[in-house]
Formats: structure tokens, C-alpha cells, sequence
């Protein structure tokens, strides 16, 4: 396969040792452990079996949000995403949500696992652009949906310090999203970056040059990666739904509001495993679950199992989406003819 593996520079995350991460890893199924025991196992199993009825709606928008938020990154391409077959696309999308759920790596990895993807249709540069692009979107849209359940919160009267926590969130992302963005578009990183290593003389300034020829069409991406976020929202009304038994529009947004918590604190715990859980205990109040902390403990469970199957679902359709063109016409333009001919991933 002939993939660029400079596109993955810019969005790739500084690396973090393998046995720290297992080690993060294992006392984060121990934290599981205790949690599931402290609240009643039983409790727990019986909680997730009544679930069942539940989990169609939640697994699909479980990929919707996943395909609504990939969309952003083919607007950000513009004429280019002609050159990406749907095939291809459609295989990017997949292994970089299976990254991001199965692999400890995070979502910047799980970014550049797709950006090296792509970088065989665009070119490592714009590939690259993208996706630090859709990178720092994310990272926005994820400051403003914690504004947006933070206000809940408060409106609520359902936690002083879960909002608090949730205004730090949105602090926190909106400087890493925005300071991307700013680096990207005004600082001339890839420039930089393309004077000081020489494996980058080329590839950098093609990067700054990607960047600023879609400038225009950051805004509608950012509309399409926000309503990725607003659909996962959704699925963690469902969510709660299926384990305390009905739907509530205010929960869903504090439910999801707790996510964010769990998926900030635990970053560096691979699927936040046992972060997440946790988070969803001791904010249970908050979800008016104080009397039944079990669910809330399932709450946390039942979307890892949504996570978790989406992402083997995922890892099983990739092998069964049908072959498409080849890449070899790509680097000509975005109104360049290409073969009609089956490429593998």
C-alpha cells in the first residue's frame, strides 16, 4: 500500500510509554472491578439485560455520529474529496473510529491513522491539513457542547461542581482547539517545521498551503463535526433511558456533560476505562440516580458496550465493503480521470 506516512506528522500525539499505558489500563478494569462490586453485580447485570430493547437505536447512533463528523472532514477537502472513492472513505472512517475505541492512542492518533489513509488520494500535505483541521474542530465543538451541558446543569440546579468542572472543560478544549487552529492557519507550522527537518522540506509548506485554500470552508465542517457531538448527545439520552426507563431531553445533555468529564480526566487511560465509570458514580446525583447508583455505574457500562461493538461491528464492515478505484490518477488535480480498477484499504 502506498500511504505517506508524513501525513500523519502534525496530527500524531506525543508518545506516552506502552507499560505506562498498561499499567493505566489494568487499574483502570481494577477501578471497574470495585465499582461494579460496590454497587452490586447483580444489580449491574440485571440493569444492562433490561437495556436490551434499547441497544438498536443506541448503536446506530452510535455510527451516525461517527459518519455525520466524517463528513466535516471531506467538506474541508472541497473538490479534493472527488479523488477520495467512496470505498476509500468509507474505510478511513471506520479504522480511525476502531483506532480511536480500541487502540490506546487517543483521537489525535486515531486523526492521523486516517490522514496517512487518505495522503494516497490528496497527498500527504492535504491529508495532513485536514485532518489537524478536523483535529482542532473537534476540540472546539467539544468546548462548546460543554457549555451547552454546563448551562444545563446550572438551569438543573443538579450539580455546582459538575458545572464548574464542565466550564473548565470547555476552557481547556477551546485552548488546544483554537490554539490549533490559530497555529495552522496564521502560524505557518508547516513552514517551520519544513525549515528544521529536512524529511519535512517538502511536505511542510504544501501543509500551510492546503490550509489557507480551504479557509472558507472551515465553518461549514465545524457545523457538521458540532453535529456529530449533538448526535452522540442524543445517543446518551437513549443511553439513560434504557437503564433508569425514559427519556428525558435535561438528562441527556448532563449525561453527556459527565462523559466529557470522564473522557477529559481519564485521557491518558486507554478508553478511559474505569475514569468513565467512575465519573458516572459519583455524579449519579446529578442524574437523579443517588438511590440507584447501579444504573448509573450501567450507564457508564452500557456505552462502553455500545463503543466497543460499533468498533468490532466497524472492524468486521471494513473487511466486506467492496473494492474500489485506484488511487493513481489522484495527484493530478481534484478533475483528474482515474481508473476504474479495485484497490485494497
Amino acid at each position: 500500500m502506498d500511504l505517506e506516512p508524513s501525513a500523519a506528522v502534525v496530527t500524531q500525539p506525543p508518545s506516552f510509554p506502552g507499560w505506562a499505558r498498561a499499567l493505566l489500563l489494568g487499574l483502570g478494569l481494577l477501578a471497574v472491578g470495585w465499582l461494579v462490586h460496590s454497587v452490586g453485580p447483580r444489580q449491574v447485570w440485571a440493569t444492562l439485560l433490561a437495556a436490551g430493547p434499547w441497544l438498536p437505536i443506541i448503536f446506530a447512533l452510535e455510527l451516525t455520529w461517527v459518519v455525520v463528523e466524517g463528513f466535516g472532514l471531506l467538506i474541508v477537502l472541497g473538490p479534493w474529496r472527488r479523488e477520495i472513492p467512496l470505498r476509500s472513505w468509507i474505510v478511513a472512517t471506520l479504522v480511525q473510529f476502531t483506532t480511536m475505541m480500541v487502540l490506546p492512542v487517543g483521537r489525535a492518533g486515531a486523526e492521523a491513522v486516517r490522514a496517512t489513509m487518505l495522503a494516497r488520494h490528496v497527498g500527504g500535505g492535504r491529508a495532513a491539513a485536514a485532518s489537524s483541521l478536523n483535529q482542532a474542530m473537534v476540540l472546539i465543538g467539544n468546548a462548546l457542547v460543554s457549555l451547552l451541558c454546563a448551562a444545563v446543569v446550572f438551569w438543573r440546579g443538579v450539580g455546582t461542581d459538575l458545572a464548574l468542572l464542565l466550564v473548565g472543560n470547555a476552557v481547556a478544549t477551546a485552548f488546544l482547539g483554537g490554539g490549533l487552529y490559530v497555529v495552522l492557519r496564521r502560524a505557518k507550522l508547516g513552514g517551520f517545521l519544513g525549515k528544521h527537518f529536512a524529511k519535512m522540506a517538502h511536505f511542510g509548506p504544501e501543509l500551510d498551503q492546503h490550509v489557507q485554500e480551504n479557509r472558507r470552508r472551515h465553518l461549514p465542517a465545524f457545523g457538521f463535526v458540532l453535529a456529530g457531538r449533538l448526535v452522540q448527545t442524543v445517543q446518551y439520552g437513549f443511553t439513560f433511558a434504557a437503564v433508569a426507563g425514559g427519556f428525558h431531553f435535561g438528562t441527556m445533555f448532563v449525561a453527556q456533560g459527565i462523559h466529557l468529564i470522564g473522557a477529559g480526566l481519564g485521557d491518558m487511560v486507554p478508553n478511559q476505562v474505569g475514569v468513565s465509570e467512575g465519573a458516572f458514580r459519583y455524579f449519579s446525583q446529578a442524574l437523579g440516580l443517588q438511590d440507584r447508583p447501579e444504573r448509573a455505574v450501567s450507564l457508564a457500562l452500557l456505552a462502553r458496550l455500545s463503543c466497543l461493538s460499533m468498533a468490532g461491528f466497524c472492524a468486521v464492515l471494513v473487511q466486506l465493503v467492496p473494492g474500489g478505484r485506484s488511487p493513481t490518477g489522484s495527484r493530478l488535480g481534484p478533475n483528474a480521470p482515474l481508473q476504474d480498477t479495485a484497490a485494497g484499504s
